[in-house]
């Protein structure tokens, strides 16, 4: 992965690592539970990313804080269409999601799609694991779909 500086010292602060990579039984479980299909690249951004407080203060001074862990990002109504923001991101998407976490002092849920796209509701984040580290973590703007 090719990360700008500032993206990849706040992915080391956080406890990440080059190769990392996760027990994420319990993430399936609970996720799989809820109604969700835990598909490839979910997995193996789970298995890298999963488990991890991205704590960090923007210039602004805000401090900002990024949770990677599903059960987070999962509504409390569970699969409820008339509840469930998943099924909008799918919509915008036309393909399956799974929220991953939570970002932005936990305001928004971060979801992943099934070809590896962020989401976070109508904004795109990026289009694989580079993309939104730098939109969430570095200098990047997201879209919106």
């Amino acid at each position: 992965m090719n990360l700008s500086e500032k993206a990849f010292m706040r992915l080391k602060d956080a406890g990440w690592y080059p190769g990392r990579k996760i027990d994420i039984t319990k993430y399936i479980y609970e996720l799989e539970e809820e109604g969700f299909v835990v598909f490839n690249k979910a997995k193996d951004f789970l298995q890298e990313f999963g488990g991890l407080g991205i704590k960090y203060k923007k210039s602004t001074g805000i401090e900002e804080y990024h949770v990677i862990i599903p059960s987070y990002g999962v509504g409390s109504e569970g699969r409820d269409p008339q509840f469930d923001e998943a099924f909008n991101v799918e919509r915008w998407a036309n393909e399956r999601v799974v929220p991953v976490g939570v970002i932005y002092r936990q305001n928004m849920n971060l979801y992943i799609t099934e070809s590896g796209r962020f989401s976070s509701g109508p904004a795109v984040l990026g289009n694989n694991f580079e993309e939104v580290w730098e939109c969430l973590l570095g200098d990047k703007m997201g879209t919106t779909w």
